[in-house]
């Protein structure tokens, strides 16, 4: 059963210009994640603070979507554990594709896998499951440069 959940507004909105029209194609963001509850509130809470993001069910999905996009996410937030197409399948997947290889990805999990960063080819970072909307913001923003 899953349960609805909700959160103040106070946590998703916290940049003063949230006009789409100021957002820069290269602060495009992918978030990968089989939950839909994760994606929802990911997409809300990025695109809250200035981000374009797209979201994906499944590491499979996400490679289908970037291979017909012309415009490549900056950045991917990416899910450990998936069914379908887990995050490490899609790394090494990634990791094929010369267009899609050099795209930088911050690892989602509440594993704490000691080998993780070997198995996921080393990726930009990590996040923490659950999630602190704060650090999340931070996280993506200190990529940008914000």
């Amino acid at each position: 059963m899953q349960y609805p959940v909700s959160y103040p507004v106070s946590y998703l909105v916290s940049c003063p210009a949230n006009d789409p029209k100021n957002r820069q194609p290269s602060q495009r963001v992918l978030v990968i994640d089989d939950s839909a509850d994760n994606r929802e509130i990911l997409k809300l809470l990025l695109d809250s603070n200035g981000f374009s993001t797209d979201c994906a069910p499944n590491g499979e999905e996400a490679l289908s979507f970037m291979k017909g996009s012309l415009d490549l996410p900056a950045l991917i937030l990416l899910d450990a554990n998936m069914p379908v197409m887990d995050g490490y399948q899609f790394r090494i997947e990634q990791d094929k594709d010369q267009r899609l290889k050099d795209i930088p990805v911050v690892v989602m999990s509440g594993d704490h896998d000691p080998n993780m960063e070997e198995r996921m080819n080393h990726p930009h970072s990590f996040l923490s499951k659950p999630f602190n909307m704060q650090n999340v913001v931070g996280h993506v923003s200190a990529f940008f440069g914000a």
